[in-house]
């Protein structure tokens, strides 16, 4: 996946660190000169272009509607790859991205907001004991490195994303249904 406007390297693949609940984009921001071009099996892919088989989404369950937008994809190939499914990167396949150009980029506050929000809520609704406590720790001390860099209409928006990270309810809501 390339970034549509440079064509420099979006991402060659992708791992999902499941001890930060962070995903690891390979190569991005890199010249594209060929040191990606063999298929491999990785843990994480995002949807941005993907193909799935049907099957999939039937055993998986759909993408989980709380997240709304970040980690939504996390989420649904992280539950995939639980039940054995596995992630194949395909290098001969091409798309350009035009990466957060609908929410504002990686400083606008809806950015800012979903981005952590969604983090916290996928460590609670996937990890146990000592793993949660330590991906929650990590999550903090990233939050207090960004909460230095923001701005004050973005420290805000932490604030609030963190809070309601730990809010978002884990169970089913009346009506809904989440996998």
């Amino acid at each position: 996946m390339l970034f549509y406007d440079s064509r420099k390297i979006c991402m060659a693949g992708a791992h999902l660190n499941t001890a930060t609940a962070v995903t690891v984009h390979i190569g991005a921001g890199e010249e594209d000169r060929g040191q990606y071009d063999q298929a491999h099996y990785v843990n994480y892919g995002p949807t941005t272009f993907m193909l799935l088989a049907r099957e999939v989404l039937e055993k998986v369950g759909p993408m989980d509607e709380r997240y709304f937008a970040y980690y939504e994809d996390t989420d649904l190939i992280f539950r995939a790859t639980q039940l054995g499914y596995k992630i194949y990167y395909m290098p001969s396949l091409v798309i350009l991205h035009k990466e957060s150009s609908l929410t504002g980029g990686q400083r606008s506050p809806f950015f800012v907001y979903y981005i952590n929000r969604n983090r916290i809520f996928f460590i609670r609704k996937h990890m146990e004991g000592l793993r949660k406590l330590k991906a929650i720790m990590k999550a903090g001390i990233d939050f207090l490195r960004l909460f230095k860099h923001y701005q004050n209409k973005q420290r805000k928006m932490l604030w609030k994303a963190i809070w309601d990270g730990f809010l978002l309810p884990l169970t089913e809501v009346k009506g809904q249904h989440f996998s």
